[in-house]
């Protein structure tokens, strides 16, 4: 009975949608994802995914003062909703993107810049970020994520890849070696 829905919002520090911006946004895009009733159209709960450039995060993934928070930009390319209600997503994070415990790959901690292809998982409430991890290889900011698939074999990511030694697991197809070219990359995650 509920729809999640994804919106780019430009910076500007104001709340436009429903959520808590805990920092500042800065002149940059920052993405949103919000779950609506079908019936009623009432707007139950709204999420900002909010990357921090200059602090840490709670457990729940939200940005931490001090210092006030300085926000990233990121994008969302593709969402979809899994068996469980979980709302998994993929995209391009922004610098000093949040990652769990037992990420894939951490956000590289000397890099302040850029952005890479993310995957992040939502409980269906929009109040915890269950799974977050980069998806990248060698080399900082070469990759993106543009779609998303949930199968019983499952999650996939479609997106592309510029830089070496972009990994062969989980990614079931991959082209290891493109030479500083924008190639095709499908990386697949199994979840419990």
């Amino acid at each position: 009975g509920d729809l999640y829905v994804s919106v780019g919002q430009h910076g500007s520090n104001v709340y436009r949608f429903k959520g808590n911006l805990y920092g500042d946004t800065g002149n940059l895009f920052i993405y949103w994802i919000g779950r609506i009733d079908s019936q009623s159209g009432e707007l139950k709960q709204g999420w900002y995914w909010q990357n921090s450039r200059n602090t840490r995060y709670t457990k729940a993934g939200f940005p931490e003062s001090p210092p006030y928070p300085k926000l990233a930009g990121n994008k969302i390319s593709g969402m979809a909703v899994g068996p469980q209600g979980h709302i998994y997503f993929a995209g391009r994070s922004g610098p000093k993107a949040f990652s769990t415990r037992k990420a894939w790959k951490d956000w590289p901690k000397d890099e302040t810049g850029g952005g890479n292809a993310a995957l992040v998982v939502l409980d269906q409430d929009l109040d915890k970020i269950l799974y977050a991890t980069q998806i990248m290889g060698a080399e900082h900011s070469k990759s993106n994520a543009h779609a998303i698939a949930i199968t019983p074999q499952g999650i996939w990511i479609g997106g592309t890849n510029g830089g070496s030694g972009f990994a062969t697991s989980p990614a079931p197809w991959s082209n290891r070696d493109v030479q500083g070219v924008q190639d095709a990359a499908l990386t697949k995650f199994r979840f419990r």
